[in-house]
């Protein structure tokens, strides 16, 4: 069980996530990785769990292919 104010490093089949869940929210940075590989997939920043900031998509090679804005809503 995950205490509710931790890092979380996580894997599931497609890759690992590594961030922080606070009060059982995600929270601040998060990165998700290609699985079994030390390169991003993704990276950006979350609010209560919502999406929020500058999300950025990396291919394989650590290229970066899309650049995203979110903005968390309450």
């Amino acid at each position: 069980m995950t205490d509710i104010n931790s890092p979380l490093y996580t894997t599931f089949d497609d890759g690992d996530e590594r961030g922080v869940i606070l009060n059982g929210f995600r929270e601040g940075v998060w990165t998700i990785y290609f699985k079994n590989t030390v390169y991003k997939k993704y990276t950006g920043k979350y609010i209560n769990s919502q999406k929020d900031g500058k999300w950025i998509e990396f291919d394989e090679l650590g290229q970066v292919l899309t650049k995203l804005s979110m903005k968390w809503v309450k």
